[in-house]
């Protein structure tokens, strides 16, 4: 397995759905989620890379995402009106291995600057004979940039209808999916595998308390919560993790985050040290698992 003990600073973003005028009924296409995304017109192409990102449940998902994991009341305060409703969407480009077909998408909120990168993973592992494919495209990397009405260009361009959208996100805000039982059953057992190699000065007891936090279909990561050492565990991989290859092969990513040693109010207390996680970032996560999610116990194997 591969683990880090070490804290990366989660991306700091956030996502802004600016209110306005109604949007004109004019469309090249016609999604089933009431009116909330559009595209413009003269673009042919939207259909089908709205329907490879996954549609309007696929869109949601990611919007979904980002506010359950990184929306901010200040983003309800600042945004670029040049931009308002605008989204952006395009497919990347890359040069890829002779086995890799993955993938990537980029989808952007210029008001606010944030970019979502999403993989659709496809590639072989020819030593292992083992094909590593997701179901559909996962978030990889969410991040902040300053963009100009220059850069619309490179993608095809929608818009969304705030209204409808803060609806539904209203109404889903506390809605919730957990890992089947064979897929926590495999994480609980990592979990304990992981607290035993770290040898820490805590109190021996035969269970330990653990909150694990509802999980999203388009962000392939598990994220948990061991009370007793105050630790945060983020599982990933390439792989779907409902696949069990992911926990019996080299293919799962653990990160583990100290939410005491290692917590900081802002990140301009250590420049340049990623190993520091900001206290707004350690609440999100504290949200997600242990407001949101479900309390488990985990066997001791000290």
């Amino acid at each position: 397995m591969k683990t880090r003990f070490c804290l990366p600073a989660l991306a700091a973003v956030y996502v802004l759905f600016a209110t306005g005028c109604r949007l004109p009924t004019q469309r090249d296409f016609t999604l089933n989620f009431s009116g909330i995304v559009r595209s413009h017109p003269d673009q042919k192409g939207a259909a089908p890379l709205f329907a490879e990102l996954g549609g309007d449940d696929g869109f949601f998902q990611v919007v979904h995402y980002l506010y359950r994991w990184y929306l901010d009341e200040n983003d309800f305060r600042q945004n670029d009106p040049a931009f308002q409703r605008q989204l952006w969407i395009r497919r990347l480009q890359t040069v890829m291995d002779e086995n890799d077909n993955s993938r990537f998408m980029e989808v952007v909120f210029p008001a606010v600057g944030v970019t979502v990168t999403l993989k659709k993973t496809d590639y072989r592992i020819p030593e292992r004979k083992l094909d590593v494919k997701s179901d559909g495209y996962r978030i990889v990397r969410i991040s902040r940039d300053t963009r100009s009405a220059a850069d619309a260009a490179d993608y095809l361009r929608f818009e969304f209808e705030p209204e409808a959208l803060y609806t539904r996100l209203f109404e889903a805000r506390s809605q919730a999916q957990f890992p089947s039982d064979e897929l926590l059953a495999r994480m609980k057992e990592e979990v304990a595998k992981q607290v035993a190699d770290l040898a820490l000065p805590i109190e021996r007891q035969k269970e330990y308390t653990l909150y694990y936090a509802p999980v999203h279909a388009v962000a392939n990561e598990i994220w948990a919560y061991w009370e007793e050492g105050k630790l945060l565990f983020r599982f990933t991989s390439d792989l779907d993790l409902n696949n069990p290859a992911v926990w019996s092969l080299d293919t799962l990513n653990v990160a583990i985050y100290d939410t005491v040693n290692q917590t900081v109010v802002s990140h301009e207390e250590k420049p340049g040290d990623n190993s520091f996680i900001t206290r707004a970032q350690v609440g999100r996560a504290l949200y997600n698992c242990i407001v949101l999610g479900r309390k488990a116990t985990v066997p001791s194997v000290r």
